[in-house]
């Protein structure tokens, strides 16, 4: 990213998830942070986006697959205490 005090310019949101992310999600001239990364802590101003097909693409696919993910666990939360609640018979045991 940028040196300290500095910009970091445009980039792609999978080259730097943590911080492209959450600049997708506000509008422009908002600050965001502070965000926990590798390095340390970082707090930014969003200046400017650019949209592009690759950077819809990827956002469109991690967005499918942490719907996925959430689905799974809800699934689970929900029908974990049902199963204990049946017993052995119900997961396949007699």
């Amino acid at each position: 990213m940028g040196t300290e005090g500095g910009e970091s310019g445009y980039f792609d949101v999978s080259e730097h998830p943590e911080i492209g992310f959450r600049a997708l999600m506000v509008d422009t001239s908002v600050i965001v942070g502070p965000v926990r990364l590798a390095e340390g802590y970082s707090l930014f101003r969003v200046l400017g986006k650019r949209s592009t097909t690759r950077a819809l693409t990827v956002f469109d696919t991690l967005r499918g697959n942490i719907q996925r993910r959430l689905l799974i666990e809800k699934r689970k939360e929900v029908l974990e205490p049902l199963r204990r609640r049946a017993g052995p018979r119900a997961a396949g045991g007699d």
